[in-house]
Formats: structure tokens, sequence, C-alpha cells
């Protein structure tokens, strides 16, 4: 992101990070899963020190607000030996002439919907470690 010059807004950026891990649950999936890509789940700052989590699992999507900063969070995470990532990108608004469809694939899971909320243009990424590359080639970084 550069520099605003002359009247131009500043760019706002969108930071979230994102955790992979080994799978959460016993089941049919794990056949598509790999050792750290089991499972993803997804995290931002809301305020100073204040995270909002995202966690689809199998039935569900755990949302929870935590009183800690994001830093805190992703110290926990590598403490556990999980893997994240920090993803930056500028902050969209819907436009309706651009804007038509949500183009997120064939399935519904922890992959597609983490892609899905960080805002990753739409890819193929069905699990997590094809999610991994995805963010990988959108620029993220590993922590």
């Amino acid at each position: 992101m550069g520099r605003p010059s002359g009247n131009e807004a500043p760019t706002e950026i969108e930071r979230w990070w994102v955790v992979f891990e080994d799978a959460t649950h016993r089941g049919l999936w794990r056949l598509w899963t790999s050792k750290g890509f089991g499972h993803v789940w997804a995290f931002r700052m809301i305020a100073t020190d204040t995270t909002l989590v995202i966690n689809p699992h199998l039935h569900r999507v755990e949302t929870e607000i935590v009183p800690y900063a994001a830093h805190s969070v992703v110290r926990e995470m590598k403490h556990k030996g999980l893997r994240v990532m920090v993803y930056e990108r500028p902050i969209s608004v819907y436009d309706p002439a651009r804007d038509r469809y949500v183009g997120r694939g064939f399935c519904v899971n922890c992959a597609t919907l983490v892609a899905y909320i960080v805002g990753l243009r739409f890819s193929w990424c069905c699990t997590p470690k094809a999610l991994y590359r995805a963010l990988v080639a959108a620029g993220a970084e590993e922590l």
C-alpha cells in the first residue's frame, strides 16, 4: 500500500490472522487433510485489546469476542505449536456492479468459510492445505 497523494483518502487495511491445526474430530473428512492442516480458523482485532475469533466447525460456526490483543492470541497459538499466518488486504466495500455473486465453490467447510471471511478471491481451496497455499499466493506471511 502506497502513501496517499493529494486529496486521496488513505487506504484502510483489514488484517486477519489465520490458524492451522490438526483435525479436531475423527471422520471421513480426515482423508483429505494432512498433518498440521486438518482444521483452520481465523481472528482479527476489533478494538485495542479486543479480538474477534471465528472458528467454523462441522455443524456450526463459533464466534467469540475475547479481551486480548491479537498478539496475545498469536503468542498462545505459537506456544501450542500451531501454524499462524497474517493476511492483510484493503477493506472492500460492496459494489453491486462488480459484486454480482458469491463464488465459493461446491462445498462449505472450515477452509472455504475462512477464505470467504478473510476476503480471499475465489480459489479452489477446499482443504486447509489448499487455503494455506492460496494465502501464500495472495501475499500472506507465516509468523
